[in-house]
């Protein structure tokens, strides 16, 4: 079994995510917590819930507000598996045969939402 690996980067997740308007303000303030779990809640409705559920789970030393958000928006964009994005757009490949490339999603190619969160 080969495994299906690729590469994140937060930023331009949420970026894509909000159709690549650009985000206003810093993760590290509230203000952009906020602005990111709305993004991700028009795509995983369950978000804020599982936000809080983490942010009690996990000490803030280990894993922080902005740490929970970003990883949200990896599962959120991973469930776009048929609408991601590459970049480059033909990516080498490592010695193992991974493709060196980092994804983000394309919302704008999928009719509906595929993310199903568990009810709050």
């Amino acid at each position: 079994m080969r495994l299906d690996i690729r590469e994140f980067y937060p930023e331009l997740g949420f970026l894509a995510l909000n159709r690549f308007v650009p985000l206003r303000f810093s993760k590290k303030t509230v203000s952009g917590r906020n602005e990111r779990l709305n993004i991700l809640s028009r795509y995983a409705p369950g978000s804020p819930a599982i936000l809080s559920d983490a942010a009690k789970r996990f000490p803030r030393h280990r894993a922080g507000v902005d740490d929970i958000l970003d990883a949200l928006c990896g599962a959120v964009a991973a469930s776009f598996k048929d609408h991601l994005v590459s970049l480059p757009a033909v990516p080498e490949t490592d010695p193992l045969g991974l493709p060196m490339q980092i994804v983000y999603a394309n919302p704008e190619k999928s009719r509906s939402c595929p993310v199903s969160m568990p009810p709050a």
